[in-house]
């Protein structure tokens, strides 16, 4: 009896100490872990907090420079306009109306005279003395600080620009106030979160502007004291929490705006910001406690019998970490156990299958980002940070010729990179270690049968589990041939120049206002070193005689009404009369709207005098006509040929021999209901120079056809356009996308022609003036629509 007792009592307290032990373990660790918890997430939160508010002063702070910028720029462009500079004040009065109805930021818009007056509003109020008025006289441009309105008492900036006649002497002021409300409106849109607040501070006089979100009141203009400011004039970055002018604890954190001239602060209770972490804190608490209370619980049970369960749990734990997934506890192992080493037992077997799972899992995810970089059209490549090779996807191998066995581990500069550029790719290279950011670059690769292909890279760091810069990951594109097919785009376009430029004719183009804006042709070049430099921006009237000049300005003032004119003209001196022939035609944009006239001028002094030396200018002729590059042909007034050059033969596929004297159409019986044959008729018939674009389908191209009538018949000349109209197609398209763009960008856009009549007005245009496009559009810009009833005083 007494030998039963003694082992009892030696059981208990070994079961005592063993509960002793557990329950101090499991305090210690919950008490660890709370602790660790609470620090790091303290540490979380303020870091946290210092980051969404220097986001929110940035975005702030970036919103209100680029508003006041725009709002700068609109007040310069209505003091750059000729009808302010001019003083015309009933046209100004409309143009603020129109421009303050669009611009709803600004509370007024006014012209003030240099005596500090209205010249629109009799008034009173002189602003002679105000800064912005000042600097308005000595030429700058100003945004003021915040000011008391001398109208209304209210607090306003004004954004003034300068206004100067035509000889540069200052004769007034364009300026534009602004509520504080509106700085308001602006900020309240970037605040943080509920509790955070945001103002805006003089950083000269630390008087408080303005601002917005929680506890935000009608702000006075009064100096405030805040740790925060104190540390703006110090450039210091502590992020300690302060007492700010409220009397509150707050986390803050400040940037400047407007140039430096406001301290733009953001601040969040801390009371708030830990509201959350409280919260976590007591339910992470009665996690730990339940958690200790399970796990006492279980040291209790589990300290009856832990050999045989744990031996097999070791067993696994060891095969686990020898990579050995599939060993797992048979059920009768764990049966006569107590129910936790069962649950344990159980646990390990399904942990062991959830690892096989995932391993199999993350196996079939390495397969398949394997097989999207092998498949992928671009070229994948992957490198350490010495630049040798890692990753070499099978597009490199079709591009290179390599195979990625021969190039694994192999330096990418020596392997692929051409000797003249390795040294500016590997400065790039360097750059891009260092930068640990995203970078875009351009350089040639050396094939194995040292071709060159130009490949357009976009390189990333790859990072370790330890955010260490593990490697480079390159994703390239072969560039190679679209860069030909811009190189050839230009190519062209200056063959075009040159073709142009080496014609016999004279080519001129006119702007709207009749202004010479071109002039290209071998003659001219043969007379003057650069005529379109030393011709540009002169009317006809400054090129030609009284007499000469009228006639031509009649023929361009056709042009731009869509009416082709054909002119012949001459020119009287001391040696004789030259003749010459210019046609006229309207000059469209792509959208086929009229933007001005282009001439074509020729000398026909010899055509006058033909009928004295016919046939050795018909021998002069002929030369001419199969020297030039275009095509020609001339047909009869019965539509017989009559004569084409070889490059018409080349075309037509035809010789001269089989076409001279037949019929066009008994030639070429395709062409009749076609538009060129139209065009034809339509030269003959009015006898005037007509000039088409046409796609000829049996000859399976564009072409580019002037037509010119005379008593005789038809001179036909005509080119193959059918690249240019090709590229025109593109630019279309372009068009196109930049309409769509117009069509949903967040701001108002009006176009309006040299009538006045609008032409165009997007979605938000449609918004704003609350009327649909149709309606819009048959207004002109001057409609009393747009027009407000009074214009407000500054």
């Amino acid at each position: 009896m007494r030998t039963f007792l003694q082992k009892r009592i030696k059981l208990q307290l070994l079961n005592s100490r063993l509960r002793m032990l557990g329950v101090v373990f499991v305090l210690i660790v919950g008490v660890f872990c709370t602790a660790i918890f609470s620090y790091f997430e303290q540490d979380h939160q303020e870091r946290d907090i210092h980051n969404q508010l220097e986001q929110t002063i940035r975005l702030q702070q970036q919103y209100i420079d680029k508003w006041m910028s725009e709002r700068m720029s609109e007040i310069s462009m209505i003091a750059s306009l000729s009808a302010v500079k001019n003083w015309e004040l009933s046209e100004i009065g409309a143009i603020l109306t129109l421009s303050q109805s669009k611009h709803v930021e600004f509370k007024a818009m006014g012209l003030i005279d240099h005596e500090g007056y209205s010249a629109l509003l009799k008034s009173e109020l002189n602003v002679k003395d105000r800064p912005y008025f000042i600097a308005a006289q000595q030429g700058q441009e100003s945004i003021s600080d915040v000011i008391v309105s001398r109208k209304d008492g209210k607090r306003i900036i004004v954004f003034a620009a300068p206004v100067r006649d035509a000889n540069q002497q200052f004769i007034g002021v364009v300026a534009g106030t602004v509520d504080l409300t509106t700085i308001e409106h602006l900020m309240k849109q970037f605040v943080y979160g509920k509790s955070g607040q945001t103002y805006l501070v003089d950083s000269d006089d630390d008087q408080l502007i303005t601002g917005a979100g929680a506890g935000t009141v009608e702000f006075d203009s009064k100096a405030i004291d805040s740790a925060i400011i104190d540390r703006a004039k110090t450039n210091s970055k502590s992020k300690s929490a302060y007492t700010n002018y409220r009397g509150e604890t707050v986390y803050g954190a400040y940037t400047y705006a407007n140039n430096g001239r406001w301290l733009v602060i953001g601040e969040a209770a801390k009371a708030d910001v830990f509201a959350s972490l409280y919260a976590e804190l007591k339910y992470t608490s009665l996690f730990i406690l339940l958690a200790m209370a399970a796990a006492v619980f279980i040291m209790f049970r589990t300290a009856k019998k832990i050999t045989d369960p744990l031996n097999h749990l070791l067993t696994g734990v060891k095969q686990i970490k020898e990579g050995g997934y599939l060993y797992r506890i048979e059920p009768e192992v764990f049966r006569n156990t107590t129910l936790e080493f069962q649950q344990l037992c159980r646990l390990y077997n399904s942990m062991s299958d959830t690892i096989l799972e995932q391993i199999g899992a993350i196996s079939t995810e390495r397969n398949f980002v394997n097989s999207i970089i092998e498949t992928a059209a671009s070229l994948v490549v992957v490198i350490d940070s010495d630049g040798h090779i890692i990753r070499f996807n099978h597009s490199c191998e079709q591009i290179t010729g390599h195979v990625s066995e021969e190039v694994q581990g192999r330096s990418i500069f020596d392997l692929f990179v051409p000797i003249e550029e390795q040294s500016a790719v590997r400065v790039h290279f360097y750059n891009l270690i260092n930068a640990s950011g995203k970078t875009r670059h351009e350089n040639h690769w050396r094939t194995r049968t040292g071709e060159l292909r130009l490949i357009a890279w976009s390189n990333t760091i790859l990072r370790g589990q330890q955010g260490e810069r593990d490697s480079i990951i390159s994703i390239g594109i072969d560039v190679t041939e679209q860069r030909a097919v811009e190189q050839a785009m230009i190519e062209n376009e200056e063959r075009i120049r040159l073709l142009v430029g080496s014609m016999d004719e004279v080519v001129s183009t006119f702007d709207r206002e009749l202004k010479l804006t071109g002039i290209y042709g071998r003659s001219m070049d043969s007379i003057i070193h650069d005529p379109h430099a030393f011709y540009s921006g002169k009317t006809i009237h400054e090129l030609l005689n009284a007499d000469n000049a009228g006639l031509h300005e009649e023929a361009q003032r056709k042009a731009l009404l869509e009416r082709n004119t054909v002119l012949d003209w001459s020119i009287s001196s001391p040696t004789g009369s030259t003749y010459h022939q210019t046609s006229y035609s309207p000059l469209l944009d792509n959208g086929g709207q009229v933007k001005g006239v282009v001439s074509v001028s020729r000398e026909i002094t010899q055509l006058k005098q033909a009928e004295e030396a016919f046939k050795v200018t018909q021998a002069r002729l002929n030369n001419i006509l199969e020297s030039i590059t275009d095509a020609f042909m001339a047909l009869n007034n019965d539509w017989t040929f009559s004569y084409v050059n070889s490059e018409a033969e080349r075309i037509l596929g035809k010789n001269r021999e089989s076409i001279m004297g037949n019929l066009l159409w008994d030639c070429f019986p395709k062409i009749i209901g076609t538009a060129i044959f139209g065009s034809y008729r339509e030269a003959m018939d009015k006898q005037q120079p007509i000039f088409t674009e046409e796609y000829l389908p049996f000859m399976q191209a564009w072409y580019g056809v002037h037509i010119y009538p005379s008593k005789d018949g038809l001179s036909i000349y005509f080119q193959n356009v059918t690249q240019r109209k090709e590229l025109e197609h593109a630019a279309k398209e372009s068009e196109s996308r930049l309409s769509t763009i117009i069509e949903t960008v967040p701001n108002a856009i009006v176009v309006v022609d040299g009538s006045g009549q609008i032409t165009m007005a997007n979605q938000m245009a449609e918004d704003i003036f609350g009327l649909d496009k149709e309606a819009i559009l048959s207004r002109t810009y001057a409609d009393d629509a747009w027009f407000c009833s009074t214009i407000a005083e500054i």
